[in-house]
């Protein structure tokens, strides 16, 4: 009987741990507000531009089995996906064939990466390190 009982309790542990979403096991959930700094460096008509501006990710959805997460980047509607490594990667849609891609890493409330993006005419590589809201 006693074996059976701890049989029944390690079981009971096992399928807790696997039943545990992503997050519990390192991937962060990146839901909410991240807002920061944006240093920009881009090409536009055969012109070299450099500047800081304020920017904003929202993650307004996140599923915590795969790290999967959408929102919008700046305003632009953005998915992506964050690793149990804190890596993230995504696509923002600008608009009509306008895309840029991201990647970066998360440690701490700091997401810090480089975005970079393509328009009829123009290209731009950003740095950003945004802070949780």
């Amino acid at each position: 009987m006693k074996c059976l009982v701890i049989t029944l309790a390690a079981m009971a542990l096992c399928l807790s741990l696997a039943a545990a979403p992503l997050a519990a096991k390192g991937a962060p959930d990146l839901t909410g507000t991240w807002e920061g700094t944006m240093s920009y460096v881009e090409w536009v008509n055969g012109n070299n531009n450099y500047f800081n501006s304020p920017g904003a990710m929202i993650v307004t959805n996140i599923d915590l089995a795969t790290g999967n997460f959408y929102g919008t980047f700046d305003g632009y509607s953005m998915t992506g996906n964050v690793s149990t490594k804190k890596i993230i990667t995504g696509v923002i849609y600008f608009g009509s064939g306008e895309y840029g891609t991201f990647d970066a890493k998360v440690t701490g409330p700091k997401i810090s990466g480089v975005l970079n993006g393509f328009a009829s005419g123009n290209i731009w590589t950003v740095k950003f390190d945004l802070v949780k809201q």
